[in-house]
């Protein structure tokens, strides 16, 4: 079994951590239209027609799904066993979703693929910048070797297809049982060209700026159903959970309840 998180304060399998965030972020994202409203602001900044709501609804469920895939390789399963954590691990879930879309270019996103495959790339290598940021993870990530079992492939090709059932969405998703260190150097080295500041170029400024502002949206849902996947994960209370995680339910409890009095409670959820 592949573990999440394993500690004093909680034991939660990465199964059970993509699975609850997930069904948190359809229930009070997709349900509300979090994904059109998305659409709508980069069609309203950027007149980026070609991007429709169901590539956004799409990209928050890849952000989420693929956001810890990379706590599953030999290396960082080890650590977690032992307490350590997981450092870095966000570099390896990002290159692993960059190289599944890369493989499906031509499906997904149509026009848009690049810019969408970017942010949600961000959004992932973000999503502890509080506790590490990103340029600190590139410049140590050579040193974790990104090798997984085989067992582990096949684990998370069944949680894949289990969010697959969920959202009702093909999510394509692949690992790889190594990520060779050239592999990576390229992924770094395009990465870097939207962590370090606005590029001079106007035509890279413009498609640096849809990039960090879509990132920006999709990390929102990224954080909160991460939050709440760990602090059920821990059986806390929602009384316990953080602050802004505890006003955001919340908030949007009452709006879903006002807008659909006989279809959403808190039964539904769960």
């Amino acid at each position: 079994m592949l573990y999440a998180w394993y500690g004093f304060d909680r034991k939660e399998l990465l199964l059970d951590h993509i699975i609850n965030g997930l069904k948190f972020i359809k229930y009070y994202y997709i349900s509300l239209g979090f994904h059109k409203v998305v659409c709508k602001r980069l069609q309203l900044y950027f007149d980026q027609e070609n991007i429709k709501p169901d590539d956004i609804k799409l990209a928050m469920y890849l952000t989420y799904v693929s956001h810890d895939l990379g706590k599953a390789s030999i290396k960082y399963q080890c650590n977690i066993l032992n307490g350590k954590g997981a450092p870095g691990h966000e570099l390896l879930s990002a290159l692993i979703i960059y190289d599944s879309l890369n493989k499906n270019k031509h499906l997904y996103f149509s026009n848009v693929h690049e810019e969408i495959k970017f942010a949600i790339i961000l959004a992932i290598i973000k999503h502890h910048s509080a506790m590490r940021p990103p340029m600190e993870s590139i410049a140590k990530f050579h040193q974790v070797p990104a090798k997984f079992k085989h067992d582990a492939i096949s684990e998370i090709h069944s949680i894949i297809r289990k969010a697959e059932n969920i959202t009702l969405t093909e999510l394509p998703i692949e690992v790889k049982p190594n990520y060779s260190l050239s592999e990576r150097k390229k992924f770094y080295k395009e990465v870097l060209r939207y962590l370090n500041p606005v590029p001079r170029n106007e035509v890279e400024r413009y498609k640096y700026q849809k990039i960090t502002l879509l990132s920006s949206l999709l990390l929102h849902p990224l954080m909160t159903a991460d939050n709440y996947a760990a602090a059920i994960a821990s059986k806390k209370k929602q009384s316990e959970f953080r602050p802004f995680l505890r006003e955001f339910m919340r908030t949007y409890d009452y709006v879903l309840l006002l807008r659909f009095p006989t279809k959403y409670t808190k039964k539904s959820f769960n």
